[in-house]
């Protein structure tokens, strides 16, 4: 009511729905008891253009990318007339063009005259995004300062309370031998995995929503069939068609 709409990190679009019906969602126009879709869609689609962006407002939402997603909850909270939008980690699953795509159309709400709380803890996204920056220690307010005066090093500083003479450290450990061993893994998600992972190491998965990760792992548990390829616990080949087989392999 006060012209403040919130963008979560985490996107509340509904899938099998238009984007004018995600946009106009429980406050549809109505011609008497039934909702007007024609003035809908013109409204959305008005909203989208007056952005520049390339989206047709009877698309189905699950047809966008994750970045058009991340575009249309900001049509959203435009359409709700926001003189303040908040944007909550925006760029957290979105590839290198993706983001320069969200910072186009965030400079364009910029000249618009809307303001933008923007959070994030990727640094190096200060220095293109944003006009002032604050900083956070433990839930309070530790300063504030214009971006193109304070350095990346100087903010680090304010947030640990302390200098960082190194950003990280690590103690060395011998891993020991394999104690679990994929080949080939192929499952209805994912197609030709191959990695070991240590006694005593950690071995880490990244990649962008929708690359696999978790499907990997489902693999593994039992929660996917495997369709081909081999698991090997130690050096013991296993086969594993449920969780509760995981489990017994202490896995």
């Amino acid at each position: 009511e006060n012209g403040v709409s919130i963008i979560h990190q985490e996107l509340v679009l509904v899938p099998h729905l238009t984007v004018a019906e995600n946009i106009f969602l429980n406050r549809e126009p109505h011609k008497g008891s039934f909702v007007d879709y024609r003035t809908m869609f013109q409204d959305a689609q008005r909203f989208i253009d007056s952005l520049g962006l390339k989206i047709d407002a009877m698309e189905k939402v699950y047809r966008l990318t994750i970045a058009e997603q991340q575009i249309i909850e900001i049509v959203k909270a435009i359409s709700f007339q926001s003189r303040i939008i908040v944007m909550d980690e925006p760029t957290s699953s979105l590839s290198d063009n993706e983001i320069d795509a969200l910072f186009a159309n965030i400079a364009v709400l910029k000249k618009q005259g809307i303001g933008i709380i923007y959070i994030s803890h990727r640094l190096s996204e200060l220095p293109r995004i944003a006009d002032r920056v604050t900083i956070l220690r433990d839930g309070q307010s530790v300063g504030t300062a214009n971006v193109s005066e304070i350095s990346n090093d100087e903010i680090v500083r304010r947030m640990v309370g302390r200098e960082m003479t190194h950003y990280y450290t690590r103690t060395s450990h011998p891993a020991g031998g394999v104690a679990l061993r994929v080949e080939h893994l192929t499952s209805p998600s994912v197609e030709d995995v191959s990695f070991e992972v240590r006694h005593g190491e950690i071995l880490g998965f990244s990649g962008l929503v929708g690359a696999g990760r978790t499907e990997v792992m489902k693999a593994i548990l039992g929660f996917e069939p495997v369709l081909a390829g081999a698991i090997f616990e130690e050096k013991k080949k296993v086969t594993i068609k449920n969780p509760a087989q995981a489990y017994a392999l202490k896995i």
